[in-house]
């Protein structure tokens, strides 16, 4: 049998060891009690409490642990974390103004905050506030109407069409080469020209007027350029005085300008619109009103080839186009040609609308007419020119080399003149054979003029009167005994193939006129043929 050896006892040894480990514990100072405790899946440590004496409501005691560890997430707190792209995206439209207050200027940052919705992932958009998408959307929607055309995918690509939607100023120089939509009950103000290029149509309802302290041209059309006005105003900022009951011409236009006193508001020395070589046309809707030129005003030749303030409305030069289908031309003073001035071999064709109310003239000498035809071609077919004002040529005067006007249709009607005022259609300092006037059709009637009521041609002028052309009821100023419609002074002449229901009724040689007035001043009378 195998002897047993003696079994050794761990038990005592155990025991021993742990009352040394307690006494070690003892020893440990008291924040040694919040060491790290071992996390039960063997993990990290976790940090807890030491239960000292500051250790209460939920604060802790500096010598604690935890107090460190709350300080450390305090200062980790003041750094905020990187917005989303949601967020951001959030942040730019909320940055944008309300739908009401929106500006043009405000088109770029409706361009940034669309580009940047649409970059967004489709879950990234979904979580944009509702009610952000919603402004934006309306915002892009505006913008487009302002100016801004978006592609396919809504992304911004261009600026092209102008809409003023709110009163905005343009206080500088202006090149415009695509339409203008100025909407209804908003103004356009201009501090400076406008000058057009390519094709443009204005239009919308709105007006246009010129900033006070500018006082040049509004708009300028040089060769190659086309300008078409429809439905818009545009206003040249004078302001008249009352009219004088006792002078019938403030009496015809409705107010006093005979003065440059007589004016408040801006004077200017250019015209509303300047058509240089290139085209207008007015439409059914577009005003032309209250442009007083300055009486110093140098803006196009007169029939001498010397400058003066003519054209005020609508100047066309350096073999321009004009043809006005429709819309008014009013209250415009000038020394001549207050509405239209068309000269250096320029095209003036009056197919509608009206023109009324002009005043060319200043005190007591000087004027040529509503519209002032130099070295250029005026046709009619349609129309009105009436109740216009002057001391010369009260609607329309005819000058220069080469020029011509023609009457198809239409009315010229209840001007007047008086001073030294000739004829309401005034044919004057022609050469001979090239200054021609030719009525056929058309309504002359109820126009006072001085000499002539109807017309006058001095100089070399060959007027004729044919087809359908009416002229009846118009009346010289009694003092020159000539109260008819027809007078031709110098090398003039005159054809008439009127029916006998609408017989002419010429100054003829001899008539008392030519006794009250010295030769030199009224030579004899041109031929008149009537058939």
């Amino acid at each position: 049998m195998k002897k047993q050896g003696k079994r050794k006892s761990y038990g005592g040894r155990a025991l021993s060891g742990l009352l040394v480990l307690c006494l070690l514990f003892g020893m440990l100072p008291t924040a040694a009690l919040a060491a790290e405790e071992e996390s039960q899946d063997g993990g990290t440590p976790s940090v807890v409490c030491a239960e000292l004496e500051g250790c209460t409501g939920g604060t802790h005691d500096e010598s604690c642990p935890l107090y460190a560890e709350e300080e450390s997430a305090g200062k980790d707190a003041l750094i905020p974390a990187e917005p989303t792209a949601t967020e951001q995206v959030a942040a730019l439209i909320a940055a944008l103004p309300e739908y009401a207050d929106a500006m043009p200027d405000d088109i770029a940052a409706i361009e940034v905050a669309q580009t940047a919705y649409d970059a967004l992932t489709v879950e990234e958009q979904a979580a944009v506030d509702p009610e952000l998408v919603s402004k934006l959307a309306d915002l892009v929607e505006l913008a487009q109407e302002m100016g801004l055309i978006l592609s396919e995918n809504n992304a911004v690509s261009t600026y092209a069409v102008n809409t003023i939607t709110t009163d905005t100023t343009w206080s500088g120089a202006v090149t415009l080469n695509d339409d203008l939509t100025v909407k209804e009950n908003v103004t356009l103000t201009l501090g400076a020209q406008v000058t057009i290029s390519g094709n443009v149509t204005i239009k919308g309802g709105g007006f246009i007027k010129r900033a006070t302290g500018y006082t040049g041209t509004l708009f300028d059309v040089p060769s190659g350029a086309s300008l078409t006005v429809e439905n818009l105003t545009i206003d040249g900022g004078a302001v008249y005085g009352d009219a004088d009951s006792s002078k019938e011409q403030q009496v015809t236009v409705g107010y006093n300008c005979q003065s440059d006193d007589a004016v408040s508001g801006i004077k200017s020395t250019g015209s509303l619109i300047r058509v240089d070589g290139g085209s207008l046309t007015l439409e059914n809707g577009a005003v032309l009103q209250n442009n007083f030129l300055l009486s110093t005003a140098q803006t196009y030749p007169g029939a001498s080839g010397s400058a003066g303030a003519l054209g005020a409305g609508v100047g066309i030069i350096n073999g321009g186009n004009f043809q006005m289908d429709g819309g008014t031309i009013t209250r415009q003073v000038a020394g001549g040609g207050s509405a239209v001035y068309c000269g250096g071999g320029s095209t003036f064709v009056l197919n509608g609308g009206e023109i009324t109310k002009n005043f060319s003239g200043y005190n007591s000498s000087g004027g040529g007419a509503a519209v002032h035809v130099v070295s250029s071609t005026f046709t009619m077919n349609g129309g009105k020119i009436s109740y216009n004002a002057c001391h010369n040529n009260t609607a329309v005067a005819v000058q220069g080399a080469d020029p011509q006007f023609t009457m198809y249709g239409g009315e010229i009607c209840y001007n007047y003149g008086a001073g030294g005022n000739y004829g309401t259609i005034m044919a004057t300092n022609g050469t001979a054979g090239t200054l021609k006037v030719d009525l056929l059709g058309g309504h002359i009637h109820h126009n006072r003029g001085h000499i002539g009521g109807a017309i006058v041609t001095y100089g070399a002028a060959a007027v004729t009167i044919a087809g359908d052309c009416e002229i009846d009821n118009n009346t010289g100023k009694i003092d020159y005994a000539c109260a008819n419609i027809i007078s031709v002074e110098n090398t003039g002449t005159l054809t008439a193939f009127c029916p006998s229901q609408r017989p002419l009724v010429p100054c003829p040689s001899g008539h008392p006129a030519q006794t009250q007035r010295p030769p030199n001043q009224r030579p004899d009378l041109g031929s008149i043929t009537t058939v």
